[in-house]
């Protein structure tokens, strides 16, 4: 077994794919699949499943030797740094977010991020919570953003933000001709609405569903239920009149500004939640991993401080 090797196999693990990693190595895609066949003959296993039905994965042994491979590779960047010399592979990041924070939050971090990392190589990817929970138990996510935490004993939930659901209503529909924008709602009011609601993985569709089943009732009291896969789907639905819906107050915000929706807030109906960074209690992280948590978190807390601040001002 060759260091390259592992550096090589680390490359594919992250990028999930042979050519990806050849043309970020800048080596040929055979040379990448041979030192990937000499690793696994060395070791006697199968690092990869190449007939997995969402593309190259790793096996229980590649996910295994995935943790050896970085902690190796942290210590030879410690030791590169320690000695004044640049790590040559940049570190790849890839974080999996759930909707309301991969288009509403993350952005900005990311953006910031970047100013004083210019050379990171990162990816976002925009799923569902459960489907972003599931990236990181598979190692295809390092790093998660969830509107919700999970009961995995293995993964590690740090709070980041602070969001409030409100219901959106189409402008002039008959909640308008009652209550004027911004006030407070009887849910039963809202029952009488035909509901747009998110797929159920959805972490702002759980919160909602909870928040009613407390009340003693469910999303099925709604006049009618139209489902979709898509938060913007959801608005761009209720601000042409197709109904009503739950939707994270940051991510219609510029909505609300520009009046192209009526907002509420629900009676009696606890709809605060927050967002979670999410990453594997047992995985080893690199050291450009390590650095982007650290960041994450300092972001989002500065921000709340600033937030504290207008509040006294």
């Amino acid at each position: 077994m060759e260091f390259q090797q592992l550096e090589i196999f680390v490359q594919v693990a992250s990028l999930k794919s042979f050519s990806r990693a050849a043309e970020n190595l800048f080596i040929s895609q055979p040379a990448v699949s041979s030192r990937i066949k000499a690793l696994e003959h060395a070791l006697g296993v199968v690092l990869f499943d190449r007939n997995h039905p969402e593309g190259l994965a790793l096996t229980g042994e590649g996910r295994k030797l995935l943790d050896y491979a970085q902690e190796m590779i942290n210590i030879k960047n410690r030791a590169l740094s320690d000695f004044g010399e640049e790590n040559e592979t940049g570190d790849l990041l890839h974080i999996g977010a759930s909707t309301v924070p991969g288009c509403y939050l993350l952005p900005g971090a990311l953006a910031e991020y970047k100013k004083t990392n210019p050379l990171a190589n990162i990816t976002l990817t925009i799923k569902d919570t459960y489907e972003v929970v599931k990236g990181i138990l598979n190692y295809d996510f390092q790093i998660g953003v969830v509107g919700s935490p999970g009961e995995e004993t293995v993964l590690t939930y740090e709070k980041l933000e602070e969001d409030r659901l409100i219901f959106i209503a189409p402008v002039g529909c008959e909640l308008s001709r009652e209550y004027s924008p911004g006030s407070l709602v009887p849910l039963e009011s809202c029952f009488h609405q035909e509901l747009l609601l998110r797929e159920p993985g959805s972490a702002t569709r759980k919160v909602l569903e909870n928040a009613v089943k407390e009340k003693g009732y469910s999303i099925n009291h709604f006049r009618r239920l139209i489902y979709f896969n898509s938060l913007e789907g959801v608005k761009q639905g209720v601000r042409f009149g197709l109904g009503c819906s739950v939707v994270s107050l940051k991510s219609v915000e510029d909505y609300l500004e520009t009046g192209k929706v009526n907002h509420y807030y629900i009676k009696d109906l606890e709809l605060g939640r927050s967002f979670y960074l999410v990453f594997h209690s047992n995985r080893v992280q690199s050291s450009k991993s390590w650095d982007f948590l650290y960041f994450l978190k300092s972001y989002f807390n500065r921000g709340a401080l600033e937030q504290v601040e207008k509040m006294d001002d």
